[in-house]
C-alpha cells in the first residue's frame, strides 16, 4: 500500500491493508501482509486479531490456538480467548466454549477489564438463549448487570 511505502514501519498501514483484504475475501494476501510486517518486527495487536480469523476460516485449529497462545497482553489475551470461545459455540462444542468464555471472563477481572468482562457475561447469556437454554441466560444477565 502507499502508506506502507512511505512508511515501512507504520503497524497501522499493514493492519488496514490486511484488514482491506480480508474484507475483500483475499485471505492469502491478508496474510503475506502480516507475515511482511511480522518479518519487519512490528507487533500488530489487530494483526493478532487478524491472525485468529485467517485461522479459522481455514478451519486451521491448531493455528487459531497459535493465535491465543500467542497474543501479548491481557487486554488482546481476552479478546483472543473471546474469539476462541465464539469459534468453540460456531463448531457446537458449547461446553468447552463455557470453559473458554470462563477463561476469559476471570483474566478480564484480574486484568480490571470490569466492563468488558461484564460484556462477556451478557455474550455468553446471548448464545445460551440462542441455543434455547433461558435458563442459564437470565441469572447471566443479572449477574453482568451487576458487574458493570
Amino acid at each position: 500500500s502507499e502508506a506502507s511505502r512511505l512508511n515501512p514501519k507504520d503497524g497501522f498501514a499493514y493492519q488496514n491493508l490486511a484488514a482491506a483484504y480480508m474484507g475483500l475475501n483475499r485471505f492469502d494476501e491478508a496474510k503475506a501482509v502480516l507475515e511482511k510486517a511480522e518479518a519487519q518486527g512490528l507487533t500488530l495487536s489487530a494483526g493478532q486479531f487478524a491472525r485468529f480469523q485467517l485461522a479459522f476460516i481455514h478451519h486451521d485449529g491448531a493455528g487459531m490456538q497459535r493465535a491465543v497462545d500467542g497474543a501479548s497482553g491481557d487486554a488482546v489475551k481476552v479478546i483472543m480467548l473471546m474469539f476462541k470461545m465464539q469459534s468453540e459455540y460456531f463448531e457446537g462444542k458449547s461446553q468447552r466454549a463455557k470453559q473458554t468464555l470462563s477463561q476469559a471472563i476471570d483474566l478480564g477481572n484480574r486484568s480490571g477489564l470490569k466492563e468488558f468482562a461484564a460484556s462477556l457475561v451478557l455474550l455468553g447469556a446471548q448464545f445460551d438463549a440462542e441455543l434455547g437454554n433461558e435458563t442459564s441466560a437470565r441469572p447471566a444477565v443479572s449477574k453482568a448487570l451487576s458487574m458493570a
